[in-house]
């Protein structure tokens, strides 16, 4: 464990994991999948209900999706890069940011609308909906960036960028930045977007 990361308390149990979550009130709560407990949506929902969630397993997109969907805010597969996880946890710890599977610390991979129903889902909003700015952050916020990060990259202020992210939740009806980026992934809003961007390049 890392210097500046300290286990408060471990269990196997999904009751005591609750009880736990609830009475310590720890910055993150880490679940670990195997093969022989595989992703169960309801234990998912209902730790991420009382704590940040870090999701750890080897798991398709799709399944990372629903993870995401399911309240988690990281999901982390540790085939790729084991040694990455501390600073998953701190990134999780630190921003309402996705961290998708096999990608490193801070970047996430594109999850693919996972079936036919998903493909024809309304968008949540009309493209055009977004500033130019607006879709250039939630392409970052999809990729795993935190708002200094963003602010960095398109040489603003984190304050201007702040408001950038207010307004696409206020635009996605959303609560949190995970929520919105899954959502935009789900609805095949992230790709009209891009194709937007593009053409206006």
């Amino acid at each position: 464990m890392a210097d500046d990361l300290s286990l408060v308390a471990e269990t196997q149990d999904e009751e005591i994991a609750h009880t736990l979550a609830l009475e310590l009130a720890p910055d993150i709560t880490v679940l670990s999948a195997s093969a022989e407990t595989p992703f169960r949506g309801a234990v998912v929902e209902r730790l991420s209900a009382v704590s940040r969630l870090v999701y750890v397993g080897a798991c398709p997109p799709d399944v990372a999706h629903q993870v995401i969907t399911c309240g988690a805010a990281a999901v982390f597969d540790p085939r790729g890069r084991p040694q990455a996880l501390p600073d998953i946890i701190r990134v999780a710890a630190a921003n309402d940011t996705l961290i998708m599977p096999t990608c490193g610390p801070l970047k996430m991979t594109r999850i693919p609308t996972a079936t036919r129903a998903s493909e024809e889902r309304d968008l949540p909003l009309a493209p055009d909906a977004l500033t130019n700015r607006e879709a250039e952050v939630l392409l970052l916020l999809a990729q795993g960036y935190a708002n200094q990060e963003i602010a960095n990259k398109l040489s603003v202020s984190s304050a201007t960028i702040r408001s950038h992210v207010h307004h696409l939740l206020t635009k996605l009806s959303v609560r949190s930045r995970a929520h919105a980026v899954a959502l935009a992934y789900e609805s095949g809003l992230i790709r009209a977007v891009e194709q937007g961007l593009r053409q206006t390049a």
